[in-house]
């Protein structure tokens, strides 16, 4: 079985103040419920502004990134 691990940074995170990290919280919680049926491991903060998840059906990976990126 293939799998697709998405790894992720919020840029200038720091500049966005602390308000920037509840938001990709926010989103990260919206992506594993929309993503939940692609997903072996949901996406979760991982340090800060880090981020990660991954995915039992790399094909949905594209998808994916263009969701999250599209709510930056």
């Amino acid at each position: 079985m293939d799998y697709a691990a998405f790894n992720g940074d919020l840029v200038r995170s720091r500049a966005r103040g602390v308000e920037a990290t509840r938001r990709l919280e926010e989103t990260l919680k919206k992506a594993n419920r929309r993503f939940d049926p692609a997903l072996a491991a949901p996406f979760t903060l991982s340090k800060g502004d880090a981020f990660q998840g991954l995915l039992k059906t790399p094909s949905r990976f594209p998808e994916a990134l263009l969701w999250l990126e599209a709510r930056r």
